[in-house]
């Protein structure tokens, strides 16, 4: 009798150990999949939506940009020492 009731509690726990691994392996795939989703809302965040930043940096920094329109439309509404940006040695003095 004790032998049977020890029997029947190594198999519940054994059945429980596989079900625990069985959540814990769904929760790691899960994790994973929210990372992966995470990572490709940044690539896109910053190689897609990024453009328009970085065209407005290259105006002010250097005064051109591959859009000429948007090059256009800086070079109407600023000028062109400004276009350039403030040189660095203002900083320092």
């Amino acid at each position: 009798m004790v032998q049977q009731s020890y029997r029947v509690n190594i198999k519940m726990l054994h059945e429980q150990q596989q079900t625990n691994a069985a959540l814990l392996i769904r929760v790691v795939v899960l994790l994973q999949l929210m990372d992966g989703a995470r990572s490709a809302a940044r690539t896109i965040q910053n190689n897609l939506l990024d453009n328009n930043k970085q065209e407005a940096i290259d105006i002010l920094l250097l005064g051109s940009t591959l859009n000429s329109e948007l090059a256009d439309r800086a070079r109407i509404l600023l000028p062109s020492n400004m276009l350039h940006g403030i040189p660095f040695c203002v900083f320092l003095s």
